[in-house]
């Protein structure tokens, strides 16, 4: 593959439109060699949700996104957000920015959120040595927002080597910051309608049940069909605006240090005015306070993939939520 196209590759990528997709193999493209996958995750991040801190963990996760895409420029990556941690493959022309980027980034996780972050550096070529591949596929919910899949094993075998400590990457020295710019979380957690969301993951066991399991993905999907909202738990205006306490020290601290109080004040005033122009349903420049958010299309028919953490075990291929009653 020539280098253009290596870097291309996943812009690149043909889309498919329909949540059954996801059990498609034919959507699915290998990763080039010459790639990379930047992996990171918290240590004991069950123990710190017990304690409370499930906001301090789901910022320290996407703030490996924030730091890598940043970092290299290009928001057009394939990347997954596993609710402690997360995963993003870099071409060949970003390895060493992204190696920097989650070398910072554990060096804040550790500094201003008093969590432990691990992270690796896993050449797809090692990957492909140890006889998996990263198969990626691009689900496209409407015409501005695509989500990245993976297939093939590589990358939970990579997430594993990362756990053994192999291909690790060591945290800056103290007082290394990533740029996070763009990184918050103003919205209140989704609300189940019926007394409980439920997770349903399915994983095929061999590719000799490839068939059997694109068959399972679309009897799920035309069950949740027959549900209100098509069992999408997210109503198609979206989920509400809201700032917890917990989410606003999170994002303060995203700032460098003696900048974190001005940021604070920012925050709060970004805040109160996007709440404003959503209550009277004013526009301001590109901002439009009608409009459906990305990646809510009441169009599509598919249900909605969420990742979280679930005692350390994550990034399941197939995983669905649908909001249903309680038992």
């Amino acid at each position: 593959m020539s280098q253009l196209s290596s870097e291309t590759f996943f812009s690149a990528l043909p889309v498919f439109v329909e949540f059954e997709g996801v059990a498609n193999s034919d959507n699915y493209r290998a990763l080039p060699a010459d790639w990379a996958l930047a992996t990171a995750d918290i240590v004991d991040s069950t123990g710190a949700i017990e304690a409370g801190r499930h906001k301090a963990v789901n910022m320290a996760g996407a703030s490996v996104i924030s730091a890598i895409l940043n970092a290299l420029g290009n928001n057009d990556l394939p990347f997954v957000f596993g609710g402690d941690g997360a995963m993003v493959a870099v071409p060949p022309s970003g390895v060493e920015k992204a190696r920097n980027a989650l070398s910072a980034v554990q060096s804040w996780v550790g500094e201003e959120l008093q969590l432990t972050l691990r992270a690796a550096l896993v050449p797809v070529a090692d990957v492909i040595a140890a006889g998996l591949t990263v198969r990626v596929a691009r689900f496209q919910v409407n015409p501005d927002v695509s989500y990245a899949m993976f297939a093939g094993g590589g990358s939970s075998w990579a997430e594993a080597r990362m756990k053994e400590g192999l291909f690790a990457v060591p945290p800056a020295p103290s007082g290394a910051r990533p740029d996070l710019a763009g990184l918050s979380c103003r919205w209140n957690p989704i609300q189940s309608r019926h007394g409980e969301i439920v997770s349903i993951i399915a994983i095929p066991v061999g590719s000799e049940n490839i068939a059997a399991f694109q068959a399972l993905v679309a009897d799920i999907v035309a069950l949740a069909a027959t549900e209100e909202r098509n069992g999408h738990p997210v109503a198609a205006e979206g989920p509400q605006i809201g700032l917890s306490m917990a989410g606003l020290a999170a994002e303060t601290k995203t700032a460098p240090k003696g900048k974190q109080f001005g940021h604070r004040l920012f925050i709060l005033a970004q805040y109160l005015l996007i709440v404003a122009l959503y209550r009277f349903g004013l526009t301001l420049g590109r901002f439009r306070s009608k409009t459906v958010p990305a990646g809510c299309c009441p169009q599509h028919r598919f249900p909605q993939v969420r990742r979280r953490p679930e005692n350390d075990h994550r990034r399941r291929s197939g995983q669905t939520t649908q909001d249903r009653g309680a038992t």
